[in-house]
């Protein structure tokens, strides 16, 4: 019989590595189904929260909804992005939903935030499309964007007042009260990273770009592959996803830190750093290698038939 295929794993998170959770997406069919598709139960819009520890991925239940991208507080809290412009909040106590704006066809593609010591003191940040919503005091509202931005793509900062955006339309700086354009590379980029001195990347086609706070210029990093938009940086290198593995920059030079497989993005759990490569299936990084994490679709219970 052949082997259970993967899952395609969008998010970990978690305060430890040796606790982590996982969202994967639910399959449009079970991975060993030889009946008639038509006679499934309707799909059901739904994502697997799955454990990760060291003994390997156990399923933990289903979330009622498609989640993309997840975003966990300081305080516990974990917002998850997914349809119907819908953001899914996990505590210690359960889950609760909570709509973000009224369209069904709204999928919420980004989240990021600044925590509090409670839920009602974190600052979240979601994206749909052209439109960006803001969570502060429990409550979502919708910010102003510039027509120019078009496309939002991702964001990054130190501070609530001070969150830089990469957009389809250039760079724009959020404030905490509106949204202004700035300087930035002249690329198609991709994703930011803003680092704790002020330093900050940008990814494009085929190029890193890089902000010095004391210079401040930018400066242009030629790469050996294309890049995508996630980055991730542990102990000041900077770990790059490309469509032929991992890329590592080191302040100076490139190198393929592994290859032969697609990314995506990256998670950070505690210290342990994971990367999520689409069909290829999910990567943690351990004694300077990628190892492969099994998450195969034989984890999810049987559907009913």
């Amino acid at each position: 019989m052949d082997a259970s295929p993967e899952l395609l794993v969008n998010e970990a998170f978690g305060e430890r590595a040796d606790a982590a959770l996982l969202l994967a997406d639910a399959p449009d069919l079970p991975y060993d189904w030889v009946g008639d598709p038509s006679k499934l139960p309707a799909p059901v819009e739904k994502t697997a929260l799955l454990s990760f520890s060291p003994s390997g991925v156990q399923f933990r239940e289903w979330l009622p909804a498609r989640l993309a991208r997840a975003w966990r507080s300081p305080n516990g809290a974990v917002y998850c992005t997914g349809s119907h412009g819908q953001v899914m909040l996990l505590t210690p106590g359960g889950y609760r939903v909570e709509q973000v704006v009224d369209a069904d066809d709204a999928m919420l593609s980004f989240v990021m935030g600044f925590g509090g010591k409670t839920e009602n003191e974190d600052i979240v940040l979601a994206f749909s499309g052209l439109r960006a919503f803001l969570r502060v005091g429990g409550k979502w509202s919708e910010i102003a964007v510039p027509e120019d931005a078009e496309k939002l793509i991702s964001a990054d900062g130190r501070t609530a007042n001070e969150v830089y955006w990469v957009t389809a339309g250039g760079v724009f700086l959020w404030d905490g009260r509106e949204v202004t354009p700035v300087e930035g590379p002249n690329d198609e980029l991709r994703g930011v990273l803003v680092r704790p001195n002020g330093d900050m990347l940008m990814t494009g086609m085929n190029a890193l770009h890089v902000w010095s706070e004391g210079a401040q210029k930018w400066t242009r990093q030629k790469a050996p592959v294309r890049l995508r938009a996630g980055m991730a940086e542990q102990n000041g290198v900077v770990f790059l996803a490309t469509g032929e593995g991992v890329l590592r920059w080191d302040g100076k030079t490139f190198e393929m830190d592994a290859q032969g497989f697609d990314t995506i993005g990256f998670s950070t759990v505690g210290t342990q750093l994971f990367v999520m490569g689409g069909d290829e299936g999910l990567r943690m990084r351990r004694s300077n290698e990628w190892v492969p994490v099994a998450v195969p679709m034989s984890l999810l219970p049987p559907e009913p038939r």
